[in-house]
């Protein structure tokens, strides 16, 4: 989501989001500005929808793209480890196999 503050967009976190499991926004609240800038004294903010990001907070942006790089790290790792296994289980129904055959 944006919030707008003068002429600066800011991302914030949605209900459901958060930096990480333990941080997460409550249903019907959405966070400050992911760059650590607060709302105004009343915390009041504008919400914008569909505006281009090249009208957002430059530090947002920077924050924003480092989290996505750590998801995409988490799902290589993920998908890695995945792969790992099924090798794993795949030779170990070889090695089975030439066992099968050795005995016939």
């Amino acid at each position: 989501m944006q919030i707008k503050d003068g002429q600066k967009l800011h991302l914030v976190y949605e209900a459901g989001e958060g930096k990480d499991d333990q941080h997460l926004v409550k249903a019907g609240h959405i966070s400050s500005p992911i760059c650590g800038r607060g709302f105004d004294k009343n915390g009041n903010y504008k919400m914008t929808i569909n505006v281009p990001l090249g009208h957002a907070c430059k530090r947002c942006l920077k924050i924003a793209n480092n989290r996505l790089e750590k998801v995409k790290d988490q799902i290589d790792d993920r998908e890695e480890h995945q792969t790992r296994i099924k090798l794993s289980q795949i030779i170990r129904d070889l090695g089975s196999v030439n066992i099968q055959i050795g005995n016939l």
